[in-house]
């Protein structure tokens, strides 16, 4: 072919097959021209002939259009071009295209990375990508800047992929983890905030990623960001494997439950977990207490992690609610520990009134002796899973949730026909919001029994109704006196 008078320059991440197809309208010829079948579009690939036409009809080298395809990426990242029936892991879309829905239309750009079922968002919009051909499909309200955040962060990873032409193994990871979540996902696991949530709602869910990638983007925005949201924080990884291999093994279907058999090597690895207990047999380290200090120092530098963000209860990846009763004492230590590392002990939290320690522990690390390595890695995993979490106020929470008085009214409202008293009511919202135990032992065995007796949708409907009641008083600072119950830490630190 020889050179064409009309030339578009190729946009940064641009894929081969747009920049063909551009050319194609510009020069008022066929795609065709070029060897461009349908076929080699559902093969996942551009053979060499099309990639050399196209070189010459543009004047752009060759091996310049060859980065412009999924081959810019290592196989062991992205995987294979996929094979009918098969059972493995592969980004690529099965046969599908994926395009903008508000910036392809004008300007005929579709990206490379596009083509991968881990990219389901255009970030210059920002929207949810379609299927290239779909054009009827309605539009969704664009996703919040947490999503493409995220969507930015994958892209990032992406890049690094391209210009290293490595595989590190963080894709697989994080296919393990998408397909473990979308086996047994639902309309309240996992956790999904904002735009992820109101769109899950609405999105079928795709159960089969270790056979393929799913064909609509909205099908993979609502595993694949919160999945790479893990795969940047080990905390917050642990608790979904954890959670799914749980929702596994105790599902009614037996065809899920046999995935561990038939895929074991195909989802995350099931989890080993080890109880923290206050007996560990464990010695102190200094060395560890220095590393723990030095983490701790970074996450305030680098998230502005303070005293006032850590809870009333260090609680475990697996812990929803609460920690079991044994373990409520050296949580709460543990909080007054973890505020006592990030204030310098400013406001001497660790000791009691006559200057004595509650525990042993306290002691060695307020004297910068040393601390045991399982308590250090539940205070690093608990802070960790804060700051992704997104960090809370939690002194300033207590302050609104013991100075609402309306709260109750808004949840039964909430949930309507609810069959609890007030008191196993305030002291279960008390817990649920603070994360912390209320002002007696009798109040906090009755908050983790009624949250036993609700069943899931009542508790998402009274969380929902308790965070949004939060919200309103706090962006008003709206304080009303109240009966909820205050937790010993408020009642010490007058916070």
């Amino acid at each position: 072919m020889n050179l064409l008078p009309m030339r578009p320059q190729h946009a940064p991440g641009e894929h081969l097959t747009s920049l063909l197809e551009r050319t194609a309208v510009a020069n008022n010829i066929s795609p065709r021209a070029f060897g461009l079948r349908a076929a080699t579009i559902a093969r996942e690939h551009v053979d060499a002939a099309v990639v050399d036409r196209l070189s010459r009809a543009v004047a752009v080298p060759a091996r310049d259009l060859a980065t412009m395809t999924l081959d810019a990426y290592p196989t062991g990242a992205i995987g294979r071009r996929h094979r009918p029936a098969a059972t493995h892991r592969t980004w690529r879309l099965p046969a599908v295209r994926w395009s903008c829905p508000r910036c392809t239309p004008a300007t005929g750009i579709y990206d490379r990375d596009w083509q991968l079922a881990l990219h389901p968002l255009c970030t210059r919009c920002p929207a949810l990508l379609r299927v290239h051909d779909d054009v009827d499909r309605p539009l969704v309200a664009p996703p919040d800047e947490r999503a493409v955040a995220t969507q930015r962060r994958i892209t990032a990873h992406l890049d690094k992929l391209r210009r290293s032409r490595r595989s590190d193994g963080t894709l697989r990871r994080l296919y393990e983890l998408t397909s473990l979540i979308a086996v047994t996902s639902d309309e309240h696991w996992p956790r999904l905030a904002g735009w992820e949530h109101e769109l899950r709602r609405e999105t079928l869910a795709h159960r089969t990623w270790t056979c393929r990638p799913p064909t609509q983007p909205a099908q993979a925005a609502i595993v694949v960001l919160e999945a790479w949201r893990a795969i940047e924080s080990p905390a917050r990884a642990e608790r979904l494997v954890h959670d799914g291999w749980d929702r596994i093994r105790t599902h009614p279907d037996t065809e899920v439950r046999s995935l561990e058999d038939r895929w074991y090597r195909l989802l995350p690895k099931p989890p080993i977990t080890e109880r923290l207990t206050a007996e560990r047999p464990e010695r102190p380290s200094r060395q560890t207490l220095t590393r723990l200090q030095s983490e701790l120092r970074q996450l305030a530098m680098a998230h502005g992690l303070q005293p006032r963000h850590v809870p009333d209860w260090i609680l475990l990846p697996d812990e929803r609610f609460a920690p079991s009763p044994g373990q409520w004492p050296l949580r709460t230590e543990l909080a007054r520990v973890t505020r006592h590392l990030l204030d310098g002990d400013r406001n001497g939290v660790l000791k009691m009134p006559g200057g004595r320690y509650r525990m042993p522990f306290s002691r060695w690390v307020a004297e910068d002796r040393g601390i045991r390595p399982g308590l250090a890695q539940a205070i690093s995993d608990q802070v960790r899973a804060l700051v992704d979490d997104g960090l809370i106020d939690y002194a300033e929470r207590r302050q609104y949730v013991a100075a609402s008085h309306h709260l109750l009214g808004r949840l039964r409202t909430a949930a309507p026909g609810l069959d609890l008293g007030d008191h196993a009511l305030r002291a279960w919202v008390w817990v649920m919001l603070t994360h912390g135990p209320a002002s007696t032992r009798a109040e906090t065995d009755l908050a983790v029994e009624t949250d036993a007796r609700l069943d899931p949708e009542q508790r998402l409907a009274l969380r929902d109704a308790a965070l949004d009641h939060l919200t309103q008083i706090t962006e008003t600072g709206a304080t009303e006196s109240c009966p909820l119950p205050l937790s010993p830490t408020v009642l010490r630190e007058g916070t």
